[in-house]
Order: C-alpha cells, then sequence, then structure tokens
C-alpha cells in the first residue's frame, strides 16, 4: 500500500467520531486538528500535542500547525492522500 492510500484509510476510521475542542480519542470526539494529528500518529509519525489554541477558527494558526509538518503541494496537482 503506498503512503497516500494508507493516510486516506487512517483517516476514514475517523469516520462518524464526534467533534469536540482539542479532542484527541474516537470515543471522546476530535477536531480538525486533532484528526491531522491521530492519523499522523496512527501511521507511526512523532507528532508534538498542540492544545494553546481557541475554540473560534484561527486559520492563520491552523495552517502554521499543519505547515510544520505537511509540504505544500501546488494546487490541481495534489492526489487523495496528499497530507
Amino acid at each position: 500500500m503506498d503512503k497516500r492510500q494508507a493516510i486516506v484509510e487512517a483517516a476514514r476510521k475517523y469516520i462518524g467520531v464526534n467533534f469536540r475542542h482539542q479532542g484527541r480519542t474516537k470515543s471522546g470526539g476530535i477536531d480538525c486538528l486533532g484528526l491531522i494529528i491521530l492519523v499522523a500518529r496512527d501511521l507511526g509519525h512523532e507528532v508534538e500535542e498542540v492544545v494553546d489554541y481557541s475554540r473560534y477558527p484561527d486559520f492563520k494558526r491552523l495552517l502554521r500547525e499543519v505547515n510544520r509538518y505537511a509540504v505544500e503541494i501546488p494546487l490541481g496537482t495534489e492526489k487523495a492522500g496528499d497530507f
């Protein structure tokens, strides 16, 4: 299985999990950053925990945190599982 497919399959395990601000468990709920952290950990990556963010959207902060681990892919060239 390639990396992209592994990411997609790992993320799909969280379909149906309730939203909870700063949540990090399937049973207790997750938020958008929690999904990224948990999928990365499920795939064996060491990812630093981030919990000091507001309940209200701060897209600049979210983008900054995502960019700590992700590689930018030009629009139009992305494929399923690009992270």
